[in-house]
């Protein structure tokens, strides 16, 4: 019976996960929690939020000073009620005398009120700014750090939103959590006064409060978290798609492409348009629970009310005050609701942003502590294994060795892995197995900074930032002077193009150098890997873009580079590489030949086969 009831579960959760993804875009089961998505008792739930206390101690006295204003606040915002009720009894009464009195304390007390609100939300603003600020910065940091290989496999519309959003709703649900405490003080205050005034009608509010957190309590349990959740997941992908959208816009236009991508934002923002109609409507429904049922009870309050006026148990001034400060203590009650809320939002988004900074989820790279001191050049792989799937290794055994201020060069078919090794050899992949060694230290022990001083990379398809020429050159060297920058692009054949533009070398150049052909793209990187002063230099495919005159050019300065370097060049154009030192070639993803390209067209069928096919 047991696994029928087990089964028929199944089929109800295989259908809603369905009817998620025809709506949403998202399964129902990826915006459960952990804890509802594990067996109880099987897996403690983790505080994620607990993570992040360190925020707190940094603005401990900011919130120190908001909690003694809120307290004081809270104790002075019961005056005005007070002088209302007296006020209005006078009234009554035909105390005329006493009116202006009342009216002056409910003025002053008023003002005094507002400006300790004032005071006191400056105060817990800043410390709301200054931790989203913290947070920010945190992540991107830690995203930095991560292994390149983890970009590979997660969107940047998700990294993005983590980074802003999550940090963003961390800090208003602390604030909220924070803000409320004092606020919930001054709520009591007005529940004792009701229930001074009279019992039973302090009660029936206290009550009406209490059916309203119910709701709220049970809406919170049941939708909010999935909700925000669901909202989550469907905005990192609607940020994915505007990023792909706008970054690649020239090859969308070129293949025809927009409305494929335009029906995918169009596609995904549906999602989050029926999410967040559904979130709205949700929350309406629970509101309109709870305006029922308050105003059904306000409804018995005034009419008990009316009762206890008759009976003189009640003055006529006490009970518009009620009738005026309900909300007040109503407020407890909804203040409760809220925090459970900003909880959920706690939860979630502590949960987000430790994702990103823990090192399971986000693995960041791992250095050792040696330098290179009086660096040679000398690479050596042993045995190197490595593969981007458990599944479907790259390399199992690879090992070769490049001697110092040699010039060699990786050829073979695409997919063979040879940018693979330029990666490993830099370190933005990790190898599982096997030792990479670098004038035969290990790679693992080398710390970054003396890693990537002494390590140059060119690659296909280099990154242009969207700052200056000259301030894109001064990344590799930023203490040069104007006079080695030119002597760098000089170096790269660059430096006539330059002087052409209306700016020189303060030309901005757009994002990702748009305005710069993929020629000069690769001449600006090759004067950045010229400029800094590394003693191994890595060129993947650099000259792939660049015409026969210039490439000729920088190939010869590539190969006098190696008086005082070792050069590295993974390249498709065998033409490029023929007075190489030494060139491997990598086939089966193995080395499976080693020459100069004489000795390699005479020895090696594959090179020959390469070559050929080129010629």
């Amino acid at each position: 019976m047991k696994k029928q009831k087990s089964s028929a579960a199944q089929k109800r959760l295989e259908k809603k996960n369905q009817k998620w993804q025809e709506k949403y875009g998202v399964a129902f089961t990826d915006c459960l929690s952990k804890r509802e998505t594990t067996n109880k008792g099987k897996k403690k739930k983790v505080n994620y939020s607990k993570k992040f206390n360190f925020l707190l101690k940094e603005s401990k006295k900011s919130f120190v000073a908001f909690f003694i204003l809120g307290l004081f606040v809270a104790v002075v915002g019961l005056a005005p009620a007070i002088g209302w009720q007296n006020m209005i009894d006078d009234l009554t009464l035909s105390k005329f005398e006493s009116i202006l009195f009342w009216a002056g304390i409910i003025c002053l007390f008023t003002i005094l009120t507002r400006v300790l609100s004032h005071i006191s939300n400056d105060l817990i603003n800043g410390a709301y700014h200054n931790m989203s600020h913290k947070l920010r910065v945190l992540m991107a940091n830690k995203v930095s750090g991560v292994q390149v290989g983890k970009f590979d496999s997660t969107s940047t519309g998700e990294i993005l939103n983590r980074i802003d959003d999550s940090g963003q709703d961390y800090s208003s649900a602390i604030v909220t959590v924070i803000s409320y405490i004092p606020l919930l003080l001054g709520n009591i205050m007005y529940i004792g006064y009701a229930v001074y005034i009279n019992l039973w009608l302090g009660l029936i509010l206290v009550g009406i409060g209490f059916l309203d957190f119910i709701v709220t309590k049970i809406y919170n349990d049941k939708f909010h978290k999935r909700n925000m959740k669901r909202g989550y997941l469907i905005g990192d992908k609607l940020t994915s798609r505007y990023t792909e959208l706008i970054r690649g816009i020239r090859d969308v236009k070129a293949l025809k492409a927009t409305d494929y991508l335009l029906g995918e934002v169009n596609k995904t923002s549906e999602h989050y348009r029926n999410s967040s109609i559904n979130k709205t409507a949700t929350f309406q429904k629970s509101r309109t629970i709870k305006t029922i049922i308050s105003s059904t009870l306000i409804l018995a309050f005034c009419a008990l009310g009316i009762v206890f006026m008759e009976e003189g148990a009640v003055s006529v001034g006490a009970f518009i005050v009620l009738i005026m400060y309900r909300r007040q203590i109503f407020e407890f009650f909804e203040n409760l609701g809220e925090l459970s809320s900003a909880k959920v939002g706690l939860e979630l988004s502590s949960e987000r942003m430790y994702e990103i900074l823990n090192d399971k989820d986000y693995p960041k790279e791992t250095f050792g502590k040696r330098k290179l001191k009086n660096p040679q050049g000398k690479v050596e792989f042993k045995k190197v294994g490595f593969c981007y799937k458990e599944e479907n290794p790259l390399f199992k055994n690879l090992s070769f060795k490049i001697e110092p201020n040699e010039c060699v060069a990786f050829v073979g078919e695409s997919g063979q892995g040879k940018s693979t090794i330029m990666n490993l050899i830099t370190k933005f992949y990790t190898a599982q197995s096997g030792s990479i060694l670098i004038d035969d230290i290990n790679l693992n022990q080398i710390s970054e900074q003396s890693l990537r001083d002494n390590i140059s990379v060119v690659p296909q398809s280099p990154y242009i930032f969207n700052i200056s020429l000259k301030e894109n050159i001064l990344l590799a060297k930023p203490t040069a002077t104007q006079e080695e920058i030119e002597d760098a692009c000089k170096k790269a054949y660059i430096h006539d193009f330059i002087q052409t533009l209306p700016n020189k070398y303060n030309t901005i150049v757009g994002e990702g150098g748009v305005m710069l052909s993929g020629g000069q793209k690769q001449r600006l990187a090759i004067a950045r890997a010229f400029l800094k002063p590394s003693r191994i230099l890595l060129f993947d495919e650099a000259t792939s873009a660049i015409d026969n005159k210039s490439q000729a050019k920088i190939l010869k300065i590539i190969q006098n580079l190696r008086k005082d370097h070792t050069v590295i060049i993974v390249a498709h154009r065998l033409s490029t590489i023929k007075d190489c030192d030494k060139i491997f070639v990598v086939n089966d993803h193995k080395i499976e030949a080693v020459g100069t390209h004489k000795e390699l067209m005479e020895t090696s069928e594959i090179y020959n086969k390469l070559y050929q096919q080129e010629d």
